[in-house]
């Protein structure tokens, strides 16, 4: 959405890797031939106009091995530059722990503990992609599985579980269920998506 101000801060993925998944996003053709460069001139026009419209609005940074405040610093300096309304990181699992000084339950709390005040205290909202234990995925995976700590249950607002069949030979490999598990202002429940791979894409 253009209207809103967006910051990405990549803990996993580089920025033309994310990139080659928004331009495949916004053309629907495979990000591989973005990847490989096997695009005509017509599609990266129409694909360049496209980006030229987000530009002012989707700020994304690579921000490895960073801590949340660091993160949190590099959004505000994206804020400088006028409103910031969404931040997303990808994702919370990968941010450094000082397990030295403290336990890895408590040190997670700390970093959902900072990104709850922080989206407090500037009017925005987060976005933190976390993973599950291995063990959740035989069965649909329960709030309790997340890994590290419960702090990111107890501190989110909305907890969204994105969960499909990851075997590309079932009939269900572009099935997908998101469900509500946790939503402190609403209802609960799921909705049935379709997944593209091609393009890693889910819509209704």
């Amino acid at each position: 959405n253009y209207n809103f101000k967006t910051f990405y801060a990549s803990l996993e993925m580089s920025k033309e890797e994310l990139m080659n998944r928004l331009c495949a996003n916004i053309t629907e053709i495979d990000s591989t031939r973005f990847k490989y460069g096997n695009i005509n001139e017509a599609t990266l026009a129409s694909c360049q106009t496209e980006l030229n419209r987000i530009e002012k609005s989707l700020y994304i940074r690579e921000v490895g091995g960073q801590s949340v405040q660091k993160i949190l610093n590099a959004a505000d300096a994206v804020r400088v530059q006028g409103r910031l309304d969404v931040i997303i990181i990808d994702h919370i699992d990968l941010m450094p722990l000082d397990t030295k000084k403290e336990t890895e339950a408590s040190a997670i709390a700390k970093i959902t503990g900072a990104l709850k005040a922080y989206a407090i205290q500037n009017n925005c909202l987060i976005i933190c992609l976390s993973q599950f234990n291995r063990e959740a995925k035989a069965d649909f995976p329960q709030l309790h599985q997340l890994r590290g700590s419960g702090a990111k249950e107890q501190d989110s607002d909305v907890v969204l579980i994105l969960h499909r069949d990851l075997d590309s030979d079932s009939e269900n490999y572009r099935k997908a269920t998101l469900r509500i598990a946790k939503n402190r202002n609403g209802q609960t429940g799921d909705i049935m998506l379709n997944f593209k791979p091609e393009i890693t894409t889910f819509y209704e």
